[in-house]
C-alpha cells in the first residue's frame, strides 16, 4: 500500500494532521498492509504512526538529510518480514548526499530495504519514493535512477515491490521508464 499523508501544517486548518490522524490510523489498521510506502511524513507524524503500529518498522531519512523534514518512509510489519539491509538515496546526480537534482523544486529521496518474508523465506527488494511535483526532467531522471538502482541491487530470485507518489499521469515518460524496466528478469 502507498499513501501520501500530507505533512503536518497548522495552515491546513480543518485538514491539519491532528484532524486527519485518527482516520488515517484507522484506514491503515483496517488494511494492515505488510509493506507500506508513505510520502510527506514529518517527525511528529512518524512518532504517531510508530505508536499506533508497534509491529511496524519505519525506514528512511528526511530528504534534507538532517533529523527534521519530510521523509518518504518505507514501513513494514516485522511479524511478516525481517530486514536484511536498508537505506536511502537522493534522487539527484549525487545520490549519497542530501541534494536536489535536475530541475526539481525540492530534494527527493528513495527509501529501500531487502526483506525476507518470515512464512516462506521469499525475498523482496522494496522501494518507496516521492518524485518531484514540478520538474519534468527530475521525474524522468529520478525514474531512470530508480530503475538503475533496482537493476543493480536486486538479488537473483528477489521480487521487487515499489510504492510512491510519482506526481505524474499514466503513460508519461517517468512511468513508462519504471514499468518497462526488465530488472534482470
Amino acid at each position: 500500500m502507498t499513501y501520501n499523508i500530507r505533512l503536518d501544517l497548522q495552515s491546513d486548518g480543518v485538514d491539519k494532521w491532528a484532524n486527519r490522524r485518527d482516520q488515517f490510523v484507522g484506514q491503515i489498521g483496517l488494511m494492515h498492509p505488510a509493506i507500506l510506502g508513505l510520502q510527506e511524513v514529518v517527525r511528529g507524524q512518524q512518532a504517531d504512526l510508530e505508536k499506533a503500529f508497534p509491529t511496524y518498522t519505519f525506514l528512511g531519512l528526511p530528504r534534507e538529510g538532517g533529523p527534521m523534514g519530510e521523509s518518504a518512509n518505507l514501513a513494514f510489519d516485522r511479524t511478516v518480514f525481517k530486514v536484511t539491509k536498508s537505506g536511502t538515496f537522493w534522487l539527484s546526480p549525487t545520490p549519497s548526499v542530501p541534494s536536489k537534482g535536475w530541475d526539481a523544486a525540492y530534494s527527493r529521496v528513495a527509501s529501500w530495504a531487502h526483506l525476507v518474508r518470515r512464512s516462506d523465506g521469499k525475498k523482496f527488494l522494496a522501494l518507496n519514493t516521492h518524485l518531484d511535483n514540478e520538474g519534468q526532467t527530475a521525474r524522468l531522471e529520478s525514474a531512470r535512477q530508480i530503475v538503475r538502482f533496482l537493476a543493480s541491487n536486486r538479488a537473483p530470485n528477489e521480487w521487487v515491490v515499489m510504492t510512491g507518489d510519482f506526481n505524474t499521469e499514466p503513460g508519461t515518460p517517468p512511468l513508462q521508464e519504471l514499468t518497462s524496466a526488465k530488472l534482470g528478469l
